[in-house]
């Protein structure tokens, strides 16, 4: 599976982004490196195919971005709230998409689902025997 995303500055980066997405895709058959269950995070910065440095392999960021809520009432009175998030605006580690993604390059970062932490079972598994 493959999540593609695109930072919106115009329709054009639609596009755009699916354009890289094709190329990734057809690079990946035409290296017969396709094998499940393998699952990619492609992201694709704005600005058009002249504004794109280039493709990177990177670890995703852990950097948070800025998260605050608005408190608002409809037309009828129910409250709610409106979620304003910014992404963070630099990671310091070079070897991440954020930071390459910031600078212009298309960043893919292959995932795992399971996120179990295997290490820690046998250690938990004693304490709790």
């Amino acid at each position: 599976a493959i999540a593609s995303s695109v930072r919106i500055g115009g329709s054009q980066d639609y596009a755009v982004a699916a354009g890289y997405t094709k190329r990734i895709i057809q690079r990946l058959r035409e290296a017969d490196a396709i094998r499940p269950p393998m699952l990619l995070n492609v992201n694709v910065p704005s600005g058009g195919p002249d504004a794109i440095a280039g493709i990177r392999i990177a670890s995703m960021s852990l950097e948070l971005g800025t998260q605050r809520y608005d408190e608002r009432f409809s037309p009828r009175g129910l409250r709610y709230f409106w979620d304003h998030w910014s992404p963070a605006e630099e990671d310091s580690l070079p070897t991440t998409d954020l930071h390459a993604f910031l600078r212009g390059y298309v960043t893919i970062t292959p995932l795992k689902i399971d996120q179990t932490d295997v290490d820690a079972m046998p250690g938990l598994e004693r304490v709790f025997k």
